[in-house]
């Protein structure tokens, strides 16, 4: 997605507005896939009635049935998890209509549009905080979070004021209680449910002001109502909530630490406990700290736990088998406990299983070869029991082996090189045989190596250094061959580091900590060196 930018005033800005703006633009660039331009205006003024508002442009009368079933169409990740429910037929007696401004429109490909989508205005007599990072001041409120409370609005979060209900499609999940659309102008018992009202994910309106926001009792959300002196930031609702309308959220790849599309190093010092990254631009690597791990814990894994598109840094207890992670925003690390791995369990990867767009904690026990999952929500993990591997099995690795935007679990075997795939679907595992390996190989990484939306299986030979992928189509790998690694160099993991939609393959050397990349295309490898490791780092796979 694309928000153009243009200003009523640019020359009377104040210093740091336009930065604001292009922060607030630029998360939601990241954020949503669609390939779609908003254009939106931005404007510094004295307002009445709140710090910010926002006016869009509208198509009246939409027809219904088109609307919804645009809105099913467009439903991936979280919402058709959730089972969305839209009422089949028009619950607000609007003679089967809908209101629908442009930029929602453009989302679900129902109308196209050139002109401007809305203005975006923040008001010039209060104390604004520019800044895209941190908390602002006692006294001052959030720029970045209010400018992006007043672009959702434009790109479809609307329902109308209290007192005064709007038709849109939002209001198709304004619900008063299970099953019951509200259907009323009050903000008074209303919440946003994306599955019939059966579950409440947030309340919704607040007295004398917009129906589609949060209520009170939602703190320092973006959404929701602005304090001074509070960051005011994007949450996961806020995402399923516009995934609800149309929009595609991004998923981050693999240790993308910045949300910047581009994969990211993940480097640990043993001795140390020491975390950060380099974080890669156009194949140049910026060195940034995370934090200390305390003593005991390592890392496990790492990604997105939160849904924010930005990887995060799953850790593990090894004395005590707790699990936790640190979520990662502006490169700075905020603890969340998950929970504690019971006797004869250890990580055995990361995924995501259930397609909510948040990733999730695959375990496995050691001494049985059971196999599950903890799914995560709001930091918060449910078990889900997969099944037992047969003798001489083991996880391998993760990957969407069917293109179905849900995490499998490739598995090895280590007596007969034998590899294969649980296909999981609504927590229950189907089989997949895919081949055996040629003796000397096993299973180096996974990744998308040709990009067509299906995860391959990377294979290394220890013997020979010779390295190539399985690229899986219909449960069937195609052998490709890449290269052979020089001496003393080794796979290390998988990402995209280029930013093309294709996986690569990152070598580090353990004797003199060099570390560089095989940038992959049409199944040909460039070689392309980062940098070096200091003396007790490694990179975490």
């Amino acid at each position: 997605m694309n928000i153009n930018i243009s200003y009523t005033n640019q020359a009377g800005l104040p210093t740091g507005f336009t930065a604001a703006v292009q922060a607030a633009c630029n998360f939601f660039d990241r954020m949503f896939t669609n390939n779609i331009t908003l254009n939106i205006t931005f404007n510094f003024a004295s307002i009445s009635g709140g710090l910010a508002q926002s006016q869009s442009t509208y198509f009246s009368g939409e027809s219904y049935s088109a609307v919804t079933s645009a809105m099913k169409a467009n439903a991936t990740g979280v919402a058709a998890l959730a089972g969305e429910v839209i009422p089949a037929t028009d619950p607000f007696g609007a003679g089967g209509t809908l209101n629908v401004n442009t930029a929602e429109c453009k989302a679900l490909g129902i109308q196209s549009y050139s002109g401007s989508d809305g203005t975006v205005t923040l008001g010039s007599s209060f104390n604004w905080n520019y800044s895209s990072t941190g908390s602002p001041v006692a006294g001052q409120y959030s720029a970045v979070g209010a400018l992006e409370h007043e672009i959702s609005e434009v790109m479809g979060r609307s329902c109308g004021s209290d007192g005064s209900l709007s038709q849109t499609p939002l209001s198709l999940f304004r619900y008063s209680s299970a099953g019951v659309v509200d259907t009323s102008s009050s903000y008074a018992n209303a919440y946003f449910s994306l599955n019939g009202g059966v579950t409440n994910l947030a309340q919704m309106g607040e007295s004398g002001s917009d129906l589609a926001d949060w209520g009170s009792s939602v703190s320092g959300d973006a959404f929701g109502y602005a304090s001074a002196g509070v960051a005011e930031n994007v949450s996961q609702t806020d995402i399923k909530e516009l995934e609800a309308l149309g929009y595609i959220p991004r998923k981050a790849p693999v240790m993308d630490f910045n949300g910047d599309g581009t994969s990211d190093v993940l480097l640990e010092n043993a001795s140390t406990g020491q975390i950060g990254a380099w974080e890669i631009t156009n194949n140049t690597p910026t060195w940034v700290g995370f934090s200390t791990e305390a003593s005991g814990w390592r890392v496990a894994g790492n990604g997105d736990f939160n849904g924010d598109g930005v990887s995060d840094v799953l850790l593990q207890n090894a004395t005590t088998g707790a699990v936790g992670v640190w979520e990662i925003a502006n490169n700075t690390p905020t603890w969340a406990y998950f929970s504690s791995e019971a006797s004869g369990w250890h990580v055995a990867g990361v995924g995501d299983f259930n397609g909510d767009g948040v990733s999730d904690v695959l375990l496995e026990n050691s001494t049985t070869g059971a196999i599950g999952t903890w799914e995560i929500a709001n930091n918060t993990p449910t078990w889900a029991y997969f099944s037992s591997e047969a003798s001489g099995w083991h996880v391998a690795g993760v990957g969407d082996f069917n293109g179905d935007g849900k995490s499998d679990v490739l598995l090895e075997n280590a007596t007969t090189g034998a590899i294969g795939t649980w296909e999981i679907s609504n927590n229950t595992p189907t089989w997949a045989y895919f081949s055996s390996e040629a003796s000397g190989w096993h299973v180096a990484g996974v990744g998308d190596f040709n990009g067509d939306g299906v995860s391959d299986v990377l294979l290394e030979n220890s013997t020979t250094g010779a390295v190539g992928a399985w690229e899986i189509s219909g449960n069937t790998p195609t052998w490709v061959y890449f290269s052979s690694e020089a001496t003393g160099w080794h796979v290390t993991s998988v990402g995209d580091y280029n930013s093309d939609g294709k996986s690569d393959v990152l070598l580090s050397n353990a004797t003199t900590g060099q570390v560089g990349e095989w940038l992959i295309a049409n199944n040909t490898p460039t070689w392309q060196g980062l940098s070096t490791m200091a003396a007790g780092w490694h990179a975490v796979s």
